[in-house]
């Protein structure tokens, strides 16, 4: 679990926009349609030169309209992961600058858990990671969008990473907040790294002195 420790997921404005609208996050009267389990993808820009911790920016948010949901299940077919692909080197090769198009990757997926249900990942979900998205980069999200809650995973193993939004997605002051603190734990956890690195090249640069010193 350690390589995911300092792990972030950042949504852009645009993309938490075109994901709330999708969900119908926090609509006040909910539609049949997100009365169901739902879900697509996730795309944008990965830190390709620090492979960990994982860090990411997600840019687009592509709906999987090919599911099919019910209150506690989505039937994913193939050929909607197809579509989907199909989608995402459309936008890369069309719409990514060349010289970004090397860290605009698929990032993952994003699905719901509507109406009374809690946000986790299920042995259904586990099961769908572990076939489609099994590597330590992929992020899984999990959405309530009548309870107005959202979380991300990462990886096989799946641990619970932070994730922001960079806009209110109607939440409460306190879930902002939260987002703040762990963006700002996540800056002191760097700078302490930082330092700690710091201060063991310095020592082997002291030691490497004194053995030449003795000879």
């Amino acid at each position: 679990m350690l390589m995911y420790n300092g792990s972030i997921l950042i949504y852009t404005k645009e993309a938490a926009e075109a994901q709330n609208r999708y969900f119908g996050w926090g609509d006040d009267k909910p539609r049949p349609e997100n009365l169901v389990e739902q879900g697509g993808w996730i795309l944008g820009f990965l830190d390709t030169a620090c492979p960990h911790p994982v860090r990411a920016l997600a840019t687009r948010f592509l709906p999987a309209t090919g599911c099919k949901g019910s209150p506690a299940y989505l039937e994913w077919p193939a050929e909607e992961n197809i579509r989907l692909q199909r989608e995402y080197y459309r936008i890369r090769d069309e719409e990514v600058p060349a010289e970004k198009r090397g860290s605009f990757k698929i990032l993952g997926w994003v699905h719901s858990h509507p109406g009374p249900l809690g946000v986790f990942i299920s042995g259904t979900d586990h099961e769908n990671i572990l076939l489609h998205f099994n590597d330590h980069n992929k992020f899984s999200v999990v959405l309530n969008p009548q309870r107005k809650i959202i979380r991300a995973f990462l990886g096989p193993e799946h641990p619970e990473v932070p994730l922001i939004m960079e806009l209110p997605i109607r939440a409460d002051r306190m879930e902002r907040k939260a987002g703040e603190r762990a963006v700002a734990a996540l800056t002191a956890s760097e700078r302490k790294k930082n330092r700690r690195q710091r201060a063991r090249r310095r020592r082997k640069r002291f030691e490497r002195r004194r053995r030449r010193g003795r000879r």
